[in-house]
């Protein structure tokens, strides 16, 4: 009789067990189902990887962090949200030498540019070493700012200097730009912009654009 009723016990709770595992992969599954993952990446639609390091912003620096800028609960059409215009560059890149006076006209002319609703725009540029460890280029926060000064641009620029934030985005070279969207989602970049779109085009054609209420 033990016997009979140990094993009764026994396969109440196998029984039991099974229901609730069940249970547990049916809620995971319609999870999987449906949800819309973001991924991470430096493709139109990611979501952003992490920038972060010192920024010369209103002439100091300072500490800085992308994530620490985005409203996770912005959607398109949202009355409020910064948006963000992204340059990786490098103080000894001749293409960003030449590129810099339209960069500081662009930047001008979109603080003053009514955007839908009360949002925002803000360009940021990520200063990297390309040649890294030339001894013929000097490498420094100093010529960062020299650089911006020089340039007539007052937008912020990050010290990356030591390119850990040039690994994480794989940028190839510069300048290479990026529209972010107040939520951190990719929106632009330019090393697949469609029939050489540049990153002001999309600025006018996403930003500009919104239905916001």
């Amino acid at each position: 009789m033990h016997e009979i009723t140990d094993c009764n016990e026994a396969g109440a709770r196998t029984d039991a067990t099974m229901v609730v595992m069940s249970i547990f992969i049916a809620a995971f599954m319609l999870i999987a189902w449906t949800t819309d993952p973001v991924y991470q990446g430096v493709s139109v639609d990611d979501r952003a990887p992490p920038i972060e390091g010192k920024i010369f912003k209103n002439n100091v620096w300072m500490e800085w962090s992308l994530e620490d800028q985005l409203d996770e609960t912005w959607i398109s059409g949202s009355a409020y949200g910064t948006w963000h215009m992204i340059e990786f560059m490098d103080i000894y890149c001749g293409h960003c030498q030449s590129a810099a006076p339209e960069v500081r006209d662009q930047y001008n002319n979109w603080r003053a540019t009514d955007l839908p609703g009360e949002q925002e725009i803000e360009f940021v540029a990520v200063s990297i070493a390309l040649w890294q460890g030339d001894p013929s280029r000097d490498y420094s926060r100093e010529n960062i700012e020299s650089f911006r000064n020089d340039s007539g641009q007052t937008f912020p620029y990050i010290d990356d200097l030591d390119n850990s934030n040039r690994d994480v985005w794989a940028i190839p070279g510069t300048p290479t730009y990026f529209l972010i969207a107040p939520n951190g989602q990719i929106v632009y970049a330019s090393p697949e912009a469609a029939g050489g779109e540049t990153v002001y085009e999309a600025m006018n054609r996403i930003i500009m654009t919104q239905d916001v209420a």
